[in-house]
């Protein structure tokens, strides 16, 4: 199985976004900063991880630079999620080892996409362009639940 890490200050994105990747086969373990990401990656086998930049204790810049810098690590693909999109915070991600920079409220089908991309559908993963196909009918689903409407996940 594929794991992912999700690193969020907020738990409530993490609750919004961690069912639906479940319900698509992936492992989700979750943490709330940098250290704590760092701590999870080091002591399990993670295939990618969804990084939010602005966190207390160690943004998602810092420790996604430690993560490159360490061999157990370096390989994992980062993809930075944050609701600052300004150039600097792309620019800041990706001087930083992010491999990509997605701006919330996350569009589903866009970061499947992007996770397809760099997890190289994973022989154990079904490829992702079947999800992200799928995924439409489910963003009706949350979209009568979400008021930030279809596909956008905090």
């Amino acid at each position: 199985m594929t794991t992912l890490l999700i690193v969020d200050d907020r738990r409530e994105n993490m609750v919004s976004l961690a069912p639906r990747l479940e319900a698509k086969g992936f492992v989700v373990l979750t943490a709330l900063n940098g250290k704590q990401a760092i701590e999870v990656a080091n002591n399990e086998s993670i295939d990618l991880i969804l990084m939010d930049l602005n966190m207390p204790e160690m943004d998602g810049c810092e420790a996604a630079e430690k993560l490159k810098s360490e061999d157990k690590t370096k390989g994992i693909p980062i993809i930075a999620c944050t609701a600052h999109s300004q150039g600097e915070d792309r620019q800041r991600a990706l001087d930083s080892g992010c491999d990509a920079f997605l701006e919330k409220p996350l569009d589903f089908k866009t970061l499947l996409a992007l996770m397809d991309k760099h997890l190289n559908n994973a022989s154990e993963q079904p490829p992702l362009e079947s999800l992200a196909t799928t995924a439409e009918a489910e963003d009706s689903f949350y979209a009568e639940k979400d008021s930030d409407g279809p596909g956008n996940v905090p």
